[in-house]
């Protein structure tokens, strides 16, 4: 009897050692995703080719940013311009980029995209669409 009952009680000990929880689980309930908010430029604005796409806005996460990254593309699927930022060991973060459109010789429809990473991995982005014109 003592030794089925020391059996169990090992066996017993390994399963919960095994289910012991890591601080840094990525799968964590209590993650929050990044909020991305984008105050400028507003949707469906125009730009002119020689003037500057300014992108103003914030991040914030309470879990932790680790960058901030902003991609500008053509729907056509060409990329026009990218930059990425790290934003150090902050919960809230401001925009503050600024693109001077060169090149521009037709209406070009683009979508602006900024993507946020948090200390977690999870990735989060936000779109505004608008036009680039001669």
């Amino acid at each position: 009897k003592n030794k089925i009952l020391l059996i169990i009680t090992a066996f017993s000990i390994v399963l919960l050692a095994g289910c012991s929880k890591n601080s840094n689980d990525n799968n964590n309930s209590a993650d929050i995703p990044s909020i991305i908010q984008i105050t400028s430029p507003t949707p469906a604005a125009i730009y002119f080719n020689g003037s500057t796409l300014q992108v103003r806005g914030s991040i914030s996460d309470p879990n932790g940013l680790n960058s901030a990254k902003l991609v500008i593309k053509a729907n056509t699927g060409m990329q026009l311009y990218q930059t990425e930022t790290s934003t150090g060991s902050v919960t809230y973060y401001n925009l503050n980029w600024d693109w001077p459109i060169t090149g521009i010789t037709t209406s070009t429809p683009i979508t602006l995209t900024v993507t946020a990473k948090d200390y977690n991995s999870k990735l989060i982005s936000k779109d505004v669409s608008l036009t680039l014109t001669d």
